[in-house]
């Protein structure tokens, strides 16, 4: 599997763990611009029991991000 690519050998699939690891602890409220499917996101909302908001111009990935 390329580094660039999730399980799924898509971009769009991709949990950015170098993201997550950025992220304060103390982040209550996330804006994630260009969030693919959500992964990072759920990731993260794991992670921290935050509130995340995702921005997708990719329109598949966008409605598998809104679930």
């Amino acid at each position: 599997m390329s580094r660039n690519k999730g399980a799924d050998g898509n971009y769009y699939s991709l949990i950015r763990y170098d993201i997550v690891a950025l992220v304060p602890k103390n982040a209550r409220r996330i804006l994630e611009c260009g969030c693919g499917r959500g992964l990072t996101g759920k990731e993260l909302k794991k992670l921290l029991n935050c509130e995340i908001t995702g921005i997708e111009i990719f329109e598949e990935a966008a409605k598998e991000a809104e679930k």
